[in-house]
């Protein structure tokens, strides 16, 4: 029977208190509310797109740091000033709650839930300057259409674009919250903003991610673009249920498109369902003829 050495026992026994003083560093750097703050504003920058390499063409002269602090929550902690902190709150329109980690929500909500009208004025005021473009995404976890039987949870987040340089980044609001396909409330939701969406020209998609994503997103938790990383695509154009033309005229999607009708018209949005009624007359005679 072999046995160990004296030697050995020294060195099987050191590994074993290096990797318990490892394992409480780590744990200690975990509840550091330092780390915290600096581990999310570099997952930030990453989510947007923005590599590490790029952050100083970015920011103000006043705030730049060597590149190499912005690689790692280990070189940019001891570089961080709150400076840093509010330019990327401010950059890409964040919760500046969630940095600190009194937020478990990164991005703002747009709320007009049985108010259509605040997403209206919303839209108006932001696409009175004409710089930025705007998508709205519908993201679920189901690749078929939805109806009055569905069970699932589904989100609406608005993408904003805008010009930095000769690219684009994008600032990720949401336009629900906790919402699903079982609450007709939030199924009558959707459809209004596709209404608005639609009216204001905003560009609408369709993401199919997976279910444990879907709920992270539905409930404000995580960064809205890494959820739509994981889009899988899917053949539905994104406002599919909204036109007759595309997924009929069942009893339940007729009366759907009606109540938004008449609640859109309540809330004095006479122009919008204008348009809609319009569109939905003219792409039926499209349709037609193709």
């Amino acid at each position: 029977m072999l046995t160990k050495g004296p030697c050995e026992l020294v060195i099987s026994l050191k590994e074993s208190i290096d990797l318990l003083s490892g394992g409480v560093r780590w744990w200690r750097a975990r509840r550091n509310p330092v780390r915290m703050q600096v581990g999310r504003l570099l997952e930030t920058l990453d989510a947007h797109g923005v590599s590490c390499t790029e952050v100083n063409a970015l920011i103000p002269f006043s705030l730049r740091l060597n590149a190499i602090c912005w690689s790692s929550p280990e070189h940019l902690e001891r570089a961080l000033t709150q400076g840093h902190v509010d330019w990327v709150n401010e950059y890409f329109d964040l919760d500046p709650k969630w940095l600190v980690g009194r937020a478990q929500s990164p991005h703002r909500l747009i709320l007009s839930y049985k108010v259509p009208q605040l997403l209206h004025d919303w839209f108006e005021a932001e696409l009175k300057h004409g710089a930025d473009c705007f998508c709205v995404h519908l993201i679920t976890s189901s690749p078929s259409p939805f109806d009055q039987t569905a069970r699932l949870p589904f989100s609406v987040v608005l993408e904003r674009f805008f010009e930095v340089g000769e690219g684009n980044l994008s600032k990720y609001y949401y336009l629900t919250a906790g919402a699903a396909f079982d609450h007709d409330p939030c199924v009558l939701h959707l459809m209004q903003i596709f209404a608005i969406a639609h009216y204001h020209k905003v560009i609408i998609r369709r993401s199919l991610v997976p279910e444990s994503d879907l709920w992270s997103v539905s409930n404000g938790e995580g960064l809205i673009p890494v959820c739509l990383s994981k889009n899988r695509g899917t053949l539905l154009v994104a406002d599919y249920e909204f036109w007759g033309h595309l997924s009929g005229d069942s009893p339940w999607l007729q009366g759907l498109r009606s109540r938004c009708d008449a609640s859109v018209l309540a809330a004095g949005l006479q122009q919008v369902v204008d348009r809609v009624r319009e569109d939905r007359s003219r792409y039926r005679k499209i349709d037609a003829v193709s």
